[in-house]
Parts: structure tokens; sequence; C-alpha cells
């Protein structure tokens, strides 16, 4: 007869072959089995490979076990069995860390003498007595008064959580009575050398202080397993039913179908339970948590409530590893198991020997985010993509964390960065696909990386990083070639932790959730990632579900804390390791011959210059390259950027940098003293190379004779990259209308023509305010890049480098202050930074850099002189205070009242510069026109509005029959389009129709180009993508501030105000005219409102407004609108009579929230207006 013993099934006796047991052991995995030596000493079976029976305590037919360990000086041996017992022990710690007088519990077989009876289970119960040395031995000891025969082998379990911590060796006997009770017990440190390559049991080295109660749900194709804590349960689970099965199916084609991104959210409010796994969860619970585990789970986690510890539950389902696991219900209350406030859920990854370490802080974030500029599938939109990871990445760096953002996704860039310093995580932002990420090529194009390609080729030997974060959609599904997913395969190859998603996820989830984590890894000491996880989990559900906008409760809604995963080896991920002291770090500036760079990894922006540029002078297909722009915009750091990357590409390039006024026998000195260096290191002291050389020096020949020889013994044969630095100081302005600027120097003008005709290998590099011509053919061997401004995105990450600036803008709201007046221009922004306070010992006038240091000093010694410039700078400022003076020192810095005064002489210049100076983002043609095009009568007409409404409706039309709406027109035409051929060059062609019908009601004035152009070479303008043109913000502000100052030079009254009308008129032909999405006719509208607001037009500013809040309102955006209506009352006269409504509506949004009390205060304040 067999007796099932619950909770003691890992239990079993000891005996020679047809003989009576005479001791105890349990089952430490299945077939694993742990006794004493002594106990086969006693049966004559001591030695490796002899056969013993073994059985379990609760009876029936033994078989046999062979030894396969002993350590006779511990008292220990470990046998296997034939078959295993039904359980194993669940959790195994370490002797040395249990605490003196902790509870113990021993059971095992004992072998007493009781007439009439016959025992095979008794269990002890005793305190820990810590440790003890016995004759050069060190053991540990309990106290406990029914050990008895036949128990020596047994486990020693703490009794709160059941828990091995030793052995029983003996007990000892005393006839003098001293140490009664006293067991002597076999460590676990001792037991695990001996399990080594025998059994894969899990030893924890230390209790953690906080109790933590680690589990493990193991599950197989048939059997699912909960182990720790004292449970070891195993079932038999029933596998995907139909029911769980349709649900996974219904969620994953509707999430698919919407393609869940948070903009599609705005237009939308409908209800997003639909993409919930909730209903899946539950499911998945009855097909995989059995009665036996369910209530396992339940024990352990009543116990963690009653004794407020922490839960981690690891998930190990290599065979179902694309259920939802994370959405789970926890048995006791059946809310979602992740969401509970004392339970982590990790997938657990059988790593195999983590490359990653625990090592000092701060902690290090480095940042790459994919967004190849062609390739199949959508492409990622870097600006907003940028602008999520700064504010996913914020509060980490308020807390002093180290963010690094590499500039492009390529597996070298990643690996550059990675090998310059320990890097704890890692953050991939990218498009994704089930086993592969989409990662960008140096030519800029798509390309899908494998993690073993990603392990391979971007993370160096030795420096894994202890997280790697993968922001990208399906990166922790299964893969097509079953090898599982991309996060696991990172896992398994050495990744501490590795933070994924099961499916596609919300931009506003995704920021909120890695900057709810990295904000906790940087402010703990010693933080832990899988905690960090789920507490952020709880944090952003709640957040999200309890916030007063209904978007964001829709997106709450969603539940997305299901479809987020982290997997790990272990419970417990340390990222950083707080208590050491931090590694010293240098700034590493590169040496560029004299050309000023900032230090490695803080320059900012200019991206498809940094791809482009570099490969057009080294492939040979570009023969010299003109950056030119406003002062300040970064011209000289963006080529100081193109000559590292050149050369970090292709060391073989010599430099040769040249500043400011150059001659042509300067010139050409500099390029012979380079090649001489060259030659030099060759050994070749003599031969034509040599003779070329020396004769580029000597000023009697003709330059074209020197440069003959120089292209043909030299530059034929060396690779030379010649940077003329500040080349606008060698430039005259033209004559004439269309005047643009030339080379004064009539020598240089030649030499530069011809070198750029027959360059051999070498090639230019030039940085000028102006843009410059050259007679052809040289002229199209000249590559122009106008120097844009920083968008918002890079400007808030150049604030990061400028430690001033840092601290007083520490919120969005400030940034956007900034960035409104003086826009991204580096040099504009530096200044600001060194005009601002600095904290104790650092006195205001001090910029980041030397050379800021130096140019502000300058600017201010020009305006004040040298005696009042160490006072003016000295002066405590406000953040508005610096931003004012910051304006006008940029603007003598580009020589703006000249520009000005010339281009008054221009006819319709002026107006056309007030024009485009109002807008606030880049605009196209169509903006110009609205300000200084000739009115079309005919145009109506000749445009057929109702061709526009009705190319409109067939586009909507045609996208609804495939589900799609407008913001979806980019995949709607791409490569994996759902539309059929005909149907997509349908679109096509109605997008063609809408597009020609968009003319606006004027035409170009004569010599508008011109105009265009002459605005161009003053740099006071941009001309960015697409044509576009744009102004810097600090610009505009001080253009604006001369055309309105009465009596001043440049006094225009009245030309700020009709470009803010005519851009007011232009933003509503937009929305009146254009079939575009709902959004951006608000956002047109929202411009609208901005410059009718500037022309004092408060009468249709408020119609808008009342457009726009409506819209809001219908959207349930209702953050935005409240916004929107306090702005209104702000600039509303006090006896408006629109001011009762704008009160009422106030009070409507109050109820919507909940908020009674405000609400009766609004509706109040309406009626006694």
């Amino acid at each position: 007869m067999s007796v099932r013993v619950v909770g003691y099934d890992f239990l079993g006796w000891v005996a020679a072959d047809g003989a009576a047991p005479v001791g105890t052991c349990f089952q430490v995995e299945p077939g694993v089995l742990v006794t004493a030596h002594h106990v086969l000493v006693d049966i004559g079976a001591a030695a490796v490979g002899c056969v013993v029976r073994v059985g379990p305590v609760g009876g029936g037919a033994g078989w046999n076990a062979t030894v396969q360990r002993v350590d006779e000086v511990h008292d220990l041996a470990v046998l296997r069995a034939e078959q295993p017992l039904s359980g194993s022990v669940s959790q195994v710690v370490v002797s040395d860390g249990v605490r003196d007088n902790e509870a113990v519990t021993t059971a095992g077989y004992p072998t007493v003498e009781d007439d009439g009876h016959e025992y095979a289970l008794l269990t002890a119960g005793g305190h820990w007595r810590g440790p003890a040395l016995r004759d050069g031995v060190l053991w540990s000891r309990l106290q406990a008064d029914a050990v008895m025969p036949g128990m020596s082998g047994a486990p020693v379990l703490r009794t709160s959580d059941r828990a091995v911590v030793g052995v029983v060796s003996g007990r000892y006997n005393s006839q003098d009575g001293w140490l009664a009770g006293a067991v002597w017990v076999s460590r676990v440190e001792d037991l695990s050398a001996l399990l080594d390559g025998v059994a894969s049991v899990i030893v924890e080295e230390t209790v953690p202080a906080n109790g933590l109660l680690d589990m493990v749900l193991t599950v197989s194709q048939s059997q699912v397993r909960l182990s720790g804590c004292g449970q070891d349960v195993t079932a038999t689970h029933r596998g995907v039913s139909s029911g769980l099965a349709n649900a996974l199916q219904d969620v994953r084609r509707e999430r698919a179908r919407r393609r869940v991104v948070v903009r599609d959210l705005a237009a939308g409010g409908q209800a997003a339970g639909v993409v919930s796994l909730r209903r899946a969860g539950e499911l998945l619970a009855e097909s995989f948590l059995p009665v036996t585990v369910a209530q396992a789970l339940a024990r352990v986690i009543r116990r963690a409530q009653r004794e407020h510890v922490p839960v981690r539950v690891g998930v190990q389902a290599p065979d179902w590893w694309w259920l939802p696991w994370e959405a789970l219900p926890e048995p006791v209350t059946g809310r979602p198991m992740v969401l509970h406030e004392l339970v982590s859920v990790y997938r657990r990854v059988e790593a195999a020997g983590s490359r990653s370490a625990v090592v000092p802080g701060p902690l290090r974030i480095v940042v790459a985010i994919a967004s190849p500029e062609s390739g199949s599938g959508p492409l990622l939109d870097y600006e907003r993509e940028l602008g999520s990871v700064l504010d996913a990445v914020h509060g980490a760096h308020r807390s002093r964390a180290v963010v690094r953002i590499v500039p492009f996704a390529t597996t070298a860039a990643i690996r550059a960065v990675l090998d310059e310093d320990t890097t704890h995580v890692l953050h991939l932002s990218a498009h994704g696909a089930p086993g592969i990420l989409h990662l960008e090529d140096e030519q800029g194009r798509a390309r899908s990386v494998d993690p073993e390609t990603l392990i391979a080729e971007a993370i160096p030997e030795g420096r894994m990083p202890r997280v790697i974060s993968l922001a990208a959609c399906y990166t922790d599904a299964d893969g097509e070639d079953g090898a599982g997913s991309f996060a696991a395969r990172l896992a398994r190859r050495g990744a501490g932790a590795v933070i994924a998603t099961q499916t596609s996820v919300t931009d506003v989830y995704a920021t909120r959730l890695f900057a709810a984590v990295y904000a906790e890894l940087a402010a703990s000491v010693r933080p832990d990632v899988v905690a960090a996880v789920a507490q952020a989990r709880r944090r952003v559900q709640r957040d999200l579900a309890t916030g007063p906008d209904p978007l964001t409760q829709a997106v709450a809604g969603m539940d997305e804390w299901s479809v987020v995963s982290v997997l790990a080896a272990a419970p417990s991920v340390t990222v950083v390791d707080g208590t050491a002291p931090a590694e010293p770090r240098a700034e590493i500036v590169p040496d560029l011959g004299g050309l000023l760079a900032r230090p490695v990894g803080q320059f900012v922006g200019r991206r498809h210059a940094q791809r482009t540029l570099p490969g057009l002078l080294n492939d040979g297909t570009g023969t010299a390259v003109l950056l030119h722009g406003i002062g300040g915009v970064g011209k000289t750091t963006l080529a100081a950027e193109v000559v590292r990357r050149l050369l970090d590409t292709s060391p073989d390039w010599r430099l040769v940098t040249v500043t400011g006024p150059v001659t042509v026998d300067g010139l050409l000195t500099a390029v012979a003293d380079a090649a001489r260096r060259e030659l030099v290191l060759r050994a070749q002291f003599s031969g034509p190379p040599m003779v070329a050389v020396q004769a580029a020096s000597r000023v009697d020949l003709p330059w074209s004779d020197r440069f003959a020889l120089l292209r043909d013994q030299v530059l034929a044969g060396t690779r030379i990259l010649v940077v003329l630095d500040n080349f606008e100081d060698n430039l005259i302005r033209d004559s004439g209308i269309d005047a643009g600027w030339s080379v004064g120097d009539p020598g240089l003008a030649g030499l530069l023509a011809a070198w750029l005709t027959s360059p051999g290998r070498s090639r230019l590099l030039i940085t000028s305010r102006y843009r410059f011509g050259l007679p052809d053919p040289a002229a199209e061997r000249l590559h122009p890049y106008q120097v844009p401004p920083l968008s918002l995105a890079e400007t808030r990450k150049l604030l990061w480098s400028l430690p001033r600036l840092d601290r007083h803008a520490a919120d969005l709201g400030a940034q956007r202050r900034i960035w409104q007046t003086v826009g991204g221009h580096p040099r504009a922004l530096e200044y600001l930074d060194a005009l601002l306070p600095g904290t104790d010992g650092d006195p205001a006038g001090q910029g980041r850099f030397a050379d800021i240091t130096r140019r502000l000093r300058q600017a201010v010694e020009t305006r004040l002189g040298a005696a009042g410039t160490a006072a003016w700078l000295a002066q405590q400022r406000t953040l508005d205070a610096a931003l004012a003076d910051t304006v006008t020192l940029a603007a003598d810095d580009v020589l703006l009242t000249e520009h000005l005064t010339r281009l008054d002489t221009i006819e319709g210049a002026v107006r056309l510069l007030a024009g485009i100076s109002v807008y606030r983002e880049p605009i196209d043609i169509n903006g110009l026109l609205f300000q200084i095009g000739i009115p079309n009568p005919d145009a109506d007409r000749e445009q057929q509005p109702g061709g526009r409404a009705e190319a409109a409706r067939q586009i909507r039309d045609l996208l609804s029959r495939y589900a799609l709406d407008l913001n979806e027109l980019a995949q709607a035409l791409g490569q994996d389009t759902p539309l059929t051929p005909a149907d997509r060059e349908r679109l096509a062609r109605l997008l063609q129709q809408a597009r020609q019908l968009h003319q606006p009601p004027f035409t170009a004035p004569p010599g508008m180009t011109g105009l265009v152009r002459q605005l161009a070479t003053t740099s006071l303008i941009a001309v960015v993508d697409d044509d576009r043109m744009v102004m810097h913000r600090w610009t505009a502000t001080e253009l604006h501030r001369h055309w309105n100052t009465a009596h001043g030079p440049h006094h225009r009254p009245g030309l700020v105000t009709a470009a803010h009308h005519a851009a007011a008129t232009y933003w509503r032909w937009r929305v009146e005219t254009w079939p575009q999405k709902p959004v951006d006719d608000l956002h047109d509208l929202n411009e609208t409102r901005h410059h009718l607001l500037a022309t004092n037009d408060l009468e249709t500013a408020g119609t808008i407004t009342e457009h726009i809040c409506s819209q809001l309102d219908q959207w349930g955006a209702w953050d935005r609108e409240t916004s929107l209506i306090h702005d209104t009352l702000r600039w509303l006269p006090k006896n408006s009579p629109r001011r009762p409504a704008w009160y009422h509506q106030l009070g409507i949004i109050a109820q919507y929230r909940g908020d009674y009390a405000e609400a009766e205060r609004r509706y109040q304040q309406s009626l006694t207006i």
C-alpha cells in the first residue's frame, strides 16, 4: 500500500538490496537524489558506482539507484535513480545565509523500535544554531529533540518557505547531557560543489534582506510545474483551447487592423477593450493553471500579502513562448498578476553564461534610433521618435544618468559607442518583425538584422550591456525559423535582461513605460531591472487609467502591460552598483588639424549630412562640398564631424586645414607641407613628388605651374582633404539685382576652379556663411549643403550638454520657450548657456567650451567696449533676460543690420523676408505666394472646388474599403499594401488629381525666384528639404524688433501685422481646400489662430478657437482643450461676451472628469459675468 504525503513527495528511503531502509534521501531534480555518505557506508555501498535501493516514504516498491558522487569529509552523497520520485525540492539556499534561531523542520524516514508500529515519515521541528567547526571541518548545527535514527540524509527545511538549508548528518549523543538535541548538518555550500555537473540546481547565494519569494512556472508539452517558496507541484495542463486560440486571434487581428499607434487613437475615441488580452489571460489560466498549481500559487501570494514581501514568478515555457503569460490572472483575486503590487513576472531564459556584469555608475544609457531613408516597409519618423526617446530618458537624465544617442543605428556605429565605455542599458528604437529588427546600413537603407548578427557586429567582446531595451514591435514573438524570439536569443547569448514586446505597442505607452523604468534605474543605488519593469507596469497603467484625458484612458483600456515582457535568467538583475566609486570618464576631443571639434558623442543633429557627405567625398562622386548657412548654425562643427567620420572610414586621408583669409601662396604652401610630411614618412626624400612639393612654395613661379606639379606628382597618388573654414572672409558681393557672392581674389578663384576641375585624389571641404559662384565646369563639381536649424528634438538634446541651460530648462515648457525665441541655433544656445548664472564658483560669462567664451567676450566688447564687458557678463540674469540679450548678440554676430540695409534697396525683398519670418515652421512656395503673390481672380473657377471635394471623398471611400484611413496613405501606397494593383493605381491617380487642384489663388510676381535667392545669400533664411524655407526664431524676433521700433532706421509700420494676416489666410485656405487628415486640419487651424492673435483680430481668433475646441471635445482631448481655453481667457477683454461661454465649457469638462465642485464653480462663474 502506498500513501501520497502532500508536501513531502521529494522524500525517499535508502536501503541495501533486500534489506530494510537505514537512511533518508531527497530529490533535487528528477532522478537525482541526495543522502548522507555514512548511510551508504552502513550498507557497504560507499563507493561511486555502487547500486542501492531507494523508494518513496509513502510506500510502494523501490527501485535501483547508482552512487554518482561522494564526499566523505562532509558526509554527503549523490545518487542517480532509475526512475524519479514524484516531486523535487523547490528551493535551495546557502547555509551561511540562514539567520540564527530561524525555525527549521527536518523530515525523514525514521528507524525507531516501537512494537506493533512501523514508521515511514517523521518530522522534527527545531531552530538553526549557525556554524560549528569540528575536527577541522565546517558544519552547520540545529537544535531539535525529535531527530531520530534513520533520518540521516534528510533535508533541513526552513519553516518559513520550505527551502533546503542543509542535510542531516547525525545527532550528537552525550551521556552528560551537554549539547543535548544538537544535530550536525552538512552545509549546502558543500552540497552545491558535489552536485556541479550532475544536476542544474540553482542555489541562492544569499537570502535577500527583503525576503524575496522566488517561484518558477515551468511549462512543458504536457505538464506544468510550479516550484519555489516551499511549493513543488506538477500537474497536466490542457493545452491551448479553441476559445483561447480564438481570443488571441481576435486581439491580434484587431491590433493589426488598427495598427495601434497613439496618433491613430487621437481621431478614434473608440473603446480599446477589443485589443485587450485580459480575456485571453483568463482562458490561459483555465488551460495552464490546474487546480493544484493555482492553489500552490495562491498560497505563496497570500503569504506575500501577510508578510508584505515581493514575489517573483519566472515563466519557463519554451514550447509555449508565444502565449501571453503576462496576462495571467493571479488566483487569489483574479486580477492580472503583473498588476499585483507585490508580484513581478518575468520570462525565465536559460543563459549560456552571462557576458554582462554589474559595474559602477552613473547609469549609462546608449540609444540607437533606426530611421532608414529608404527600404521596404514603413519608415520610422526620426524626429518624432527622438522626441519620444528624450521623453523616455528625461527622468533618468535629471538623476544624472549619462545618455548617449548614436547618430545612426548601424551595427558598426553602435559597436563604436559601446567600445568607448561600459554601458548599462542599450535602447534600440526601430521597426521590428518576429525574429528580426530593421536597423540601417551605411548608405541609410533599411537592414534586417537577426540577434546573432547584432551580437557579432554590434556588441564588443566583454561589453555586453546589462540591459537591452527593444523599443520595437514583435521583438518577443517567435521568429519564422523556429529559433525563438529576438529577445530570447539575446538573453541566451549573455544579456542580463531584455525588455521586449510580444506584439505592437502604442507610442504613448512605450514612452511612459521606458521613462518609468529608466527613472527607477537611475534613482536607485542598486537597481533591479525586473523590479523596475514591474513597478513601471503598475504605475503607468494606474496613471493612464486615472488620468483625466479620455485618450490616455483609451490607451489604458488596451491593457498594453500584457504585451511587454522582461526576459532574464534570474529573478533579480542588478544593473548598476551604486555603492562602488564611479569610474572616471574623460571627454575625447579628436585632433583634426586645428579644426574646431566637439567631444566625441556631443555633436547633435544633421543626420543626413553626416551620412551622405563623407561618402560623397570618399567614393569619388564629389570633388568638393560647400557647407553654407547663417553664422553660428554649426558649419565648422559639422565639417569637423564629416572629417572625423571620413577618417574613421578611411584613415589614409591626409588633412589640411586653412581658416579665414587665404591666398594662393598660402593655400599651396599648406598643401605642400602636408604632402612633405607624407613623403618623409614614406622615406621619399627625392624624386618628382618632392620636387613638386618644393616648387609649391616658390612665389616666383605661376600658381598654375605649381598646382599642375602638385596635381600630377602628389595629388594623383595621395588622398588629401583640404578644409577651407570660414571662407566667407575671402568673398565679395557681386553687383546687380540678383547679386550673389564670389571669390574676391581672381587668382584664388582661378586656383579653386582648376582644382575642382582636376582634383586628382584630393577633395575640398569648404565652410562659408554665403554660397558663392565659380565658373563652369567647376561650379558643377561644388556640392552645396545649406546647414539648417536644429529641430526641436535635436535642440532638446543639445540643451543636455549645456549645463546651465540644462538646469534652467528642466521642463518641456521652458524648452519650448527657448525654442520659440532662439530656435535651433547652436551658437545662440551656447551664448544663452554662458549668460545664465552658474553654480557656486562658476561665474556667468563662461561658456561650455573655450571658443564660445572667446566669441561671447568679443561680441560684448564690440557692442560695449572693453571697459563694460566684464560687468555686463557678470550680471545675474533670469532665463527671459538672458534670452533677450542672446538675441541681440546673435544679431550682431550675423551682421543683421547690414543685411537689412542692403535688402531695403531691393524691391519686394523686405516684404518677402517679413512674410517668411512670421511662419513658425518651414513653409513651401504656396505660403510665400500668399505673402507677395499677385491675386488671381480666376483661380477659384479654374480649380473647380467641387472637384476637390469629390477627389477627397473618393480617396476616403477607397481607403475605408480596406479598413484604412488618411493616416495610412503611405502604407496604402507601399510595397506591403493591402490594396489590389488596380486600386493602388487608382489611389495614386486620385492623389495626383487632388494635388493638382490645390493651387493658391495667387500667381508668382516677376523675379520671385531671384528674391528668394537673394534672401538665401544673406543666410537669414535657410532652404531645407523639399525647397521649403525657414528662419531661425531668434532672427525673426530681432527683425520684428527692428521693423516695429519707431524712428529706427528700418522702421516698417504694419509690415509684420500684414505678414501675419497673409499667413492666417494661407493656413485657412489649406483647411478649406486640401483633402488632409482631421489632425492636420487642427494643426492648420491652430496656426491660423496664432497669426490672427498676432494681428489683434480677437473676434476671428475666437471663432477659430471655438472650432478647434469643439473638435478636441469630440476626441476627448480635454487637457489640450482646457489649456487652449485658459490661453484664450488670458487675451480676451474682461468685458468680452465670449467669456461666459468659455467658463461654462470649463465647467462641462470638469463635470466630464467627475470634479463636480469645480464644475459648479465654473457654472456659477459663467452666470455671474
